[in-house]
């Protein structure tokens, strides 16, 4: 908390401090994953998730609990997404219709949604909130094994993209 943050009021529950402290880097976490215009929702339904889990009360990292939370909810989001994407190309192609215009330019953005849902997490976290390999693995309850390759599986299909 800074100087210009007023304090808590007495009596603001320890989950929503805890949300005031973390907002930021989660709404930047989100914004990585889902773009600006749906990290909002997706902050606000994964804290909502997390701190109604029955497990809340004994989380020792709620920081750590709180970005699987968000990690949980925008992979949902992205299964139900891309089964609604399927449905609708199904009706395209059938209809003649073709949304897709191969000649759209990529930029960082379009090669970031082209990660999977945890590469784009493990790059997130390693370079916009510098952790390291292990509290990255930490965070997500993975192996630093896999921390190592997903990050480095990653950089490879960025560099293949950004050509």
């Amino acid at each position: 908390m800074t100087d210009a943050e007023p304090a808590a009021p007495a009596g603001t529950p320890q989950w929503a401090r805890t949300y005031r402290d973390n907002a930021p880097r989660l709404m930047a976490l989100a914004t990585v994953l889902v773009g600006r215009d749906d990290a909002c929702d997706l902050v606000a339904d994964s804290v909502i998730r997390a701190v109604h889990s029955p497990s809340w009360p004994t989380v020792q990292d709620h920081r750590a609990f709180l970005v699987r939370s968000l990690v949980n909810e925008a992979s949902s989001r992205h299964r139900s997404n891309v089964r609604r994407l399927r449905r609708e190309e199904r009706v395209a192609q059938r209809d003649g219709d073709h949304r897709l215009d191969p000649a759209d330019l990529l930029d960082v953005r379009t090669a970031l949604s082209r990660l999977s849902q945890q590469q784009r997490v493990i790059v997130y976290l390693a370079y916009w909130e510098d952790l390291s390999i292990g509290d990255i693995a930490r965070w997500l309850a993975v192996g630093e094994g896999t921390v190592r390759r997903q990050l480095d599986r990653a950089k490879s299909k960025l560099r293949e993209v950004l050509k």
